[in-house]
């Protein structure tokens, strides 16, 4: 396995601060990453490495504590990581502090990046000179959020979830998988939702992919299901359900056809709220499905209480599940469980034969995954052999 490549995070409100910065810091051999707001920072950690941190929102007017917050932050999840914190017209009292709050190195805003303190960045983080006969390298930027749901940027693609029950392979539906532009590779759905979470931008967010999905899919609108993932925070919005419905009837969609995925990284804080939305739904016909069940807070307590229509399982369990006894322990419990209680399970990410074998011989009801087909557009999807070799269910 490679070693993972060095990374720099670029925090600052001006993205022409951050073009300067990556300037002079183009002659090392890492990537740079760059972002103008804190969140953005956040969710950019929780999903990407980075070995040295470059900021001026620790001192920011406006964010100042937050800026401090995101140090703290650091300092807690990732001590390794080297944070430098530039400001203007810094006293040696600010500096003083602003080092005993776990910064490693203090830079007045107005001065280059000088060679001494380059020459700590490479010793501290083991960076390395690049060679300049290589291409030079671009600098990944993640937008503001706001701009980017403004932009309407969020697009789907569809994957094949299949059944079991015939070694034919049937479709019972698609789930929806959202996608930011490929142009942006920082725009991934981890870094989106999270970043989304962060900013209490959920809904939004929630809306725009279930926009998106509903869009991509009127090809099959009147075949099988369409799963779509949607937070739990969402179902709090007593305007989701009503919302929801009068899309649906726009575009068309019988709510029988929906099923939403509840993607929960967190416990339900509202759980009234939650359960008259969840309420609303199933009278209009929508089901739910407990998604990557095993894993967060997609818990037995959470079976109990929302009583799914369907049991996803984290593609965790499926990674060469014919090899990991332990793996094959919860999968058949989880399937005797889910048949006594007569939910439907589905394993995610099945990517090889012996897995997909192995899934059947311990009881799972349907599968999704590589094994069986890559997410794609609807337009290619439908043309394609794999779909004509696995038409939907005919009771979907």
């Amino acid at each position: 396995m490679g070693k993972e490549p060095r990374r720099i995070l670029l925090v600052a409100h001006h993205a022409l601060t951050s073009a300067t910065w990556a300037k002079e810091l183009s002659h090392f051999d890492a990537e740079i990453m760059s972002c103008e707001e804190i969140a953005a920072a956040q969710a950019l950690l929780s999903q990407i490495t980075a070995h040295i941190i470059i900021t001026d929102l620790i001192f920011d007017a406006t964010d100042g504590l937050e800026g401090l917050k995101l140090m703290h932050h650091i300092i807690t999840h990732f001590p390794e990581t080297l944070i430098v914190a530039v400001g203007e017209q810094l006293s040696d009292e600010v500096r003083q502090l602003t080092l005993k709050a776990g910064a490693h190195l203090v830079i007045e805003k107005n001065e280059p990046l000088s060679q001494p303190i380059l020459d700590q960045l490479q010793s501290h983080s083991s960076l390395k000179t690049r060679d300049q006969s290589l291409q030079k390298r671009s600098v990944h930027h993640l937008g503001r959020l706001d701009n980017f749901l403004n932009t309407s940027h969020i697009k789907a693609l569809l994957q094949p979830i299949v059944s079991l029950h015939s070694t034919s392979y049937p479709t019972l539906g698609m789930e929806s998988l959202a996608r930011g532009p490929q142009s942006v590779s920082l725009w991934n759905p981890e870094v989106l939702f999270a970043y989304a979470a962060k900013k209490e931008r959920l809904f939004d967010t929630d809306m725009f992919c279930i926009k998106a999905a509903l869009k991509e899919a009127k090809s099959f609108k009147n075949q099988g299901k369409l799963f779509i993932n949607v937070s739990s925070c969402t179902l709090i919005n007593q305007q989701f359900a009503p919302q929801v419905a009068t899309l649906c009837e726009q575009l068309g969609y019988q709510g029988e056809r929906i099923v939403f995925e509840l993607t929960e990284q967190q416990a339900i804080v509202n759980q009234k709220a939650f359960f008259l939305t969840l309420n609303e739904l199933r009278k209009n016909g929508f089901a739910v499905a407990l998604d990557d069940f095993g894993v967060g807070f997609a818990n037995l307590q959470l079976v109990q209480d929302l009583k799914p229509d369907y049991i996803k399982l984290s593609g965790v369990f499926c990674r060469d599940l014919e090899k990991d006894k332990t793996k094959q322990a919860i999968v058949k419990a989880t399937t005797q469980m889910a048949k006594r209680l007569k939910i439907p399970t589905i394993l995610e990410h099945v990517e090889t034969k012996a897995e997909l074998e192995m899934a059947h011989l311990l009881g799972v009801d349907n599968a999704q995954g590589y094994y069986f087909c890559y997410p794609q557009k609807s337009k290619v999807l439908i043309k394609s052999k794999w779909f004509l070799e696995h038409p939907f269910l005919s009771a979907s």
